[in-house]
């Protein structure tokens, strides 16, 4: 089924007179993307069979803050599995409502991660997105997608080169503007807060940095990684490494 775009919604939901995509009846959006063509999903180890270092609360605060270099130090995959199970990973699903670590306006979860990994023990450099349904990553086959190209999308191109990992959430305003009409722009950018705040909050405890990062070229970043749909866009970037 091909569904309206964003742009679309807005359009048709403001002649009708109505708030949202839902109650002008259009069809609900996809909740995710597809994973096309189908390619082998790297299944991530489950976070609480591995013993990971357990911070307390108050140190994991204390220790909340921007960090712009990173050791020379590769994450495991159980650490990077802690990483995505804390920022997007589901919690519980309960009837056809995905409930996940971080909130999200009307469960519409309408942001996607993407990830460019330069440093993790048992994957190739590349970009990944993360499929949380599954708790698995997919190498997604961009047309550029090396890490020169994604770090020439922000001012500072050597953080992206020396992270571990850069996360970078793609926003799909068509699943939350059904929902909300207009006002789902203002919980779609709250909703990536949400998500980074959290990245943070689970890096400290496994002894890494994050540094968020909200300026950057738009167009050369959506390029970069592949995306394709037009009302899709790169909302925030994070870059993450051993301090």
């Amino acid at each position: 089924m091909i569904h309206a775009s964003g742009v679309t919604f807005l359009k048709e939901t403001a002649t009708k007179k109505t708030g949202s995509g839902r109650e002008a009846g259009l069809p609900e959006p996809a909740e995710k993307k597809s994973c096309k063509p189908v390619r082998n999903m790297i299944i991530l180890p489950d976070v609480t069979a591995k013993t990971f270092h357990q911070a307390d609360i108050k140190t994991v605060f204390e220790k909340r803050e921007t960090l712009r270099t990173y050791k020379d130090t590769r994450l495991s995959l159980p650490e990077l599995s802690l990483l995505l199970t804390y920022t997007q990973g589901v919690r519980k699903i309960t009837g056809k409502t995905e409930f996940r670590f971080v909130p999200s306006a009307g469960a519409t979860h309408a942001i996607e991660t993407y990830l460019l990994i330069n440093r993790v023990s048992g994957l190739e450099k590349g970009i990944y997105r993360y499929l949380p349904m599954d708790h698995a990553i997919v190498l997604e086959d961009c047309t550029e997608g090396e890490p020169e190209d994604v770090a020439r999308c922000i001012k500072k191109p050597d953080m992206i080169l020396q992270a571990a990992v850069t996360f970078i959430w793609v926003a799909c305003p068509e699943r939350i503007l059904w929902l909300f009409g207009t006002r789902g722009w203002r919980y779609l950018f709250l909703d990536a807060g949400h998500i980074c705040q959290n990245l943070y909050l689970a890096a400290g405890a496994i002894d890494c940095g994050v540094c968020a990062i909200g300026s950057f070229f738009d167009e050369e970043a959506k390029a970069a990684i592949g995306i394709e749909e037009k009302d899709d866009f790169v909302i925030y970037m994070a870059t993450v490494g051993k301090r």
